[in-house]
């Protein structure tokens, strides 16, 4: 991927980030969203998926989460997720749940 892709790529991944917050108006998600806005890299946004998953169980329900984190999922290809991540998926799930 050219760096020209990578920078678009990370720029419509942030905008989703936000976008799976909109409606959860909170100190913590201000933040969250403040600190996405500033990564410099998908491998970095990747990092972000358990807060913004918490922050949406609490906010509607582990279901609502679930669906938008899958959303979100779309942005990091299968050979791009850092070791061990689908098994941290699962324990976000599990302590939510």
């Amino acid at each position: 991927m050219f760096k020209s892709e990578r920078i678009e790529a990370l720029a419509v991944a942030r905008l989703d980030f936000a976008e799976a917050l909109f409606d959860v108006r909170s100190p913590g998600s201000l933040d969250v969203q403040s600190r996405i806005a500033v990564t410099r890299s998908l491998h970095e946004l990747w990092h972000f998926r358990a807060e913004v998953f918490s922050l949406l169980a609490r906010h509607h329900d582990q279901a609502e989460a679930t669906r938008r984190l899958a959303e979100l999922d779309g942005h990091f290809g299968r050979r791009a997720l850092p070791p061990g991540s689908l098994k941290a998926s699962s324990a976000i799930v599990a302590r939510c749940g």
